[in-house]
């Protein structure tokens, strides 16, 4: 006998005799008496487990902001009550907006392989439902509810049968796509889809934890960096109350110097050796927009050939033999403020014509 609850099958009861005829008509109806009650029970006991998994689930979250690490314990806490034969998250890359193919994490039970191809291709209209228009994605059965099956043959041909799927996201920003299969047809219900959007949403949080405290990580050692470049230079500010003069051809450098310091164009000063060119770039440092931010002097002939373009670039760790460390190049200091580059001329002409590029395009790698 079947045992339900508020329309949904949550078991089934079974009583068996080794004699022939023992039961009959009264035993039925008796059996079918215990059905509600026994119903009850079981439901009970579904909502203590599906509480006690998830507030598990909960303490996980405040536990690390290492989100592989994270999911996959999440993902063996919630075996007891959304079983999945597959879960993965796919992160939203933050320059193109779009989703990656490859997961970012993903969570397998024992013993059940699945092809590579089949987490690099979801299905367009899943990923624009839940992505793109926000909607949780929920499919019973891929063989019985899905008409164009030929899009869902990836996770057809892995085995999965039943699946779910749902945005990440915090404040309107997305974060990327949470994605749970399994095995089994009609695996999952509009009640596992509740407590599949609220585990959804803690992710997102712990998500937009991550990405913030490594933002904040990233700012704190540009600041570091900043902070030892600025050490190690004399702190010299001027502006054009401190430059002294009557000429009327400096009168008109001046002048042209109040014009530029209100864009963004990269100004090039030309003159002799002790003419004040560095006098002049500070007054359009500190008459425009980024004077309450850092100028990054550059004495360019005074850089090593061979390290110029890691000074002025910046190298990742391990990118060649020494680099023990990340290294904020000039360019990533003065974001925001000013870059003075001096002597210019002198560099070597290879590293000049990657200068010229970064100027042009202001972007550099």
């Amino acid at each position: 006998l079947g045992t339900r609850m508020c329309g949904r099958l949550v078991g089934a009861g079974l009583a068996v005799h080794r004699d022939r005829g023992v039961y009959n008509d009264f035993h039925l109806a008796l059996l079918t008496e215990l059905a509600a009650p026994v119903s009850v029970a079981l439901e009970e006991v579904r909502e203590l487990t599906t509480s006690r998994a998830l507030q598990e689930v909960g303490e996980v979250m405040a536990a690390t902001l290492d989100i592989p690490e994270l999911f996959l314990r999440v993902s063996k806490r919630l075996q007891p009550v959304l079983p999945h034969t597959i879960a993965c998250i796919f992160a939203v890359d933050e320059a193109t907006g779009e989703l990656g193919r490859i997961p970012l994490v993903r969570s397998t039970i024992p013993g059940f392989p699945l092809p590579e191809k089949e987490c690099r291709d979801l299905p367009a209209e899943m990923v624009g439902q839940a992505l793109d228009q926000g909607a949780p994605v929920l499919i019973p059965s891929l063989m019985l509810h899905i008409t164009q099956q030929e899009s869902y043959a990836g996770l057809i041909e892995a085995g999965i049968q039943s699946c779910m799927a749902c945005r990440l996201e915090v404040a309107g920003r997305p974060y990327g796509l949470l994605f749970m299969g399994d095995r089994r047809q009609e695996a999952y219900a509009r009640t596992d889809l509740e407590n599949f959007l609220w585990v959804g949403r803690q992710l997102s949080l712990a998500m937009a934890h991550s990405t913030a405290f490594r933002e904040v990580e990233q700012l704190s050692r540009q600041l570091q960096e900043e902070n030892i470049y600025l050490k190690g230079e004399i702190a010299e500010k001027s502006n054009l109350g401190e430059i002294i003069s009557t000429s009327p051809a400096l009168q008109k450098v001046l002048e042209q110097a109040e014009m530029v310091a209100a864009t963004d164009i990269t100004v090039l000063v030309t003159g002799e050796t002790g003419t004040g060119k560095e006098l002049i770039a500070n007054a359009i440092h500190e008459l425009g927009p980024r004077a309450g931010k850092s100028m990054i002097r550059v004495n360019c002939a005074a850089l090593p050939r061979d390290l110029i373009e890691s000074e002025l670039f910046g190298h990742e760790r391990g990118s060649f033999t020494g680099a023990e460390r990340r290294h904020i190049g000039r360019f990533e200091l003065a974001d925001g403020g000013t870059l003075f580059l001096d002597e210019v001329g002198d560099m070597p002409l290879e590293t000049q014509a990657r200068l010229l590029r970064a100027l042009q395009e202001g972007e550099f790698e």
